[in-house]
């Protein structure tokens, strides 16, 4: 079962990231540390991705994330990113979550970000 829930965070932070960004992003590697209470219902997870950006200018990096869920540190390619979020309203892909839309900083490197994140939330039933 531990295992079922791994992959499923591991989909719900790869595969959002190409589907519905506009800069059309691939993730090369991530690697994710999860934590889960499942008596709680709890999930806290702190990953680092690298991300390939089809548009090296791109100015904003669009991913999904699970609507309960908060980001308390994002880092882009080793500075504070913002971010803001979106609602996911009419994308019956993902009902349950909502865009996180994160601002790139200037001078990144041209076609690959590196992404630093710990969010935590409780899954709704």
């Amino acid at each position: 079962m531990q295992y079922l829930l791994h992959f499923c965070l591991i989909v719900m932070m790869a595969l959002p990231l190409t589907v519905i960004a506009e800069e059309k992003p691939s993730p090369l590697s991530y690697d994710l540390q999860v934590s889960i209470e499942p008596e709680a219902g709890a999930i806290a997870v702190r990953g680092s991705l690298e991300v390939s950006l089809e548009n090296a200018n791109a100015t904003t990096l669009k991913f999904n994330l699970h609507e309960t869920f908060a980001i308390s540190k994002l880092l882009v390619n080793g500075k504070e990113a913002t971010f803001t979020y979106e609602s996911t309203e009419g994308h019956s892909l993902f009902p349950a979550s909502r865009v996180v839309v994160v601002t790139l900083p200037t001078g990144a490197p041209h076609g690959k970000v590196f992404m630093n994140i710990a969010y935590s939330g409780r899954m709704k039933i």
